[in-house]
């Protein structure tokens, strides 16, 4: 019976996790370590949720220090105890590149003195905002992934909000003043507003090993024969006495299982 590790699957693919109860689409937006300025936690499959999953502030203030926002602390509590169990078991924690502390400085804290996460926002960088393609305010907080082109407003940026276009918060704060962080527009383009802005919204971002398939990290076969097509794996949910099936294509449902 085939399957497929992440690690072989190609940048711009579709995989499912199970979020909150149901299954979520990811897009693989990276394989491997972006370049120097990552830790070796971050050779990994970098998965970013597809659609947005929520409007939120980035700060309680306008104050834009990531490492000690309300996003940062969020996402690696309320967001990632939504996770089934044994996902949360195999997200990678990482060690990513940020600007500490708030204000106008574009020092940025990199290799192993990384901010360290499990589910975070990506930076202008990783997405391909440049100091030459959008401003001089632009913080140099990592390096572009695979999945995004250089440039300001490429249609590869947007993202959608139960089927609208919205705008999507990134880490990077705008180095022009203390108080704005940066974010893609609904149309792609790069722009900040005050951390304390209620109105954009929030796409998590994670690490996984190349070696994992699909959403279990010991798959273990539960049919035998021809009974399914070659191009499928399959595997166990215990808690949920649910069977998974997930393609190579990665079209994924799940199937009450018949007791």
């Amino acid at each position: 019976m085939a399957s497929v590790a992440l690690g072989q699957k190609a940048v711009g693919s579709v995989v499912k996790l199970k979020f909150n109860g149901a299954m979520r689409e990811f897009l693989v937006v990276h394989q491997g370590r972006p370049s120097t300025l990552y830790d070796a936690s971050c050779d990994g499959v970098w998965l970013l949720m597809k659609d947005c999953l929520e409007a939120k502030r980035w700060h309680s203030s306008d104050v834009n220090d990531y490492a000690n926002s309300e996003v940062n602390s969020y996402l690696n509590s309320t967001v990632l105890s939504k996770f089934d169990k044994d996902i949360q078991a195999q997200i990678k924690q990482v060690k990513i590149p940020y600007r500490p502390g708030s204000g106008t400085s574009g020092t940025v804290n990199s290799g192993a003195n990384g901010l360290s996460t499990k589910i975070f926002l990506l930076s202008d960088r990783e997405v391909g905002y440049t100091k030459s393609n959008v401003n001089s305010y632009i913080c140099d907080d990592g390096a572009k992934l695979a999945y995004f082109r250089d440039g300001n407003g490429t249609s590869e940026k947007i993202a959608k909000f139960n089927g609208s276009a919205v705008n999507w918060w990134l880490r990077s704060p705008n180095l022009n003043n203390s108080t704005n962080a940066w974010n893609v527009n609904s149309n792609g383009n790069a722009n900040n507003n005050n951390c304390s802005y209620t109105g954009y919204y929030l796409r998590p971002a994670l690490m996984d090993t190349p070696d994992q398939v699909g959403i279990s990290r010991t798959p273990r076969p539960i049919f035998k024969g021809d009974c399914i097509p070659s191009n499928f794996c399959a595997w166990k949910t215990d808690k949920h006495k649910a069977l998974t099936l997930a393609a190579v294509g990665a079209v994924s449902y799940q199937q009450r299982r018949k007791e």
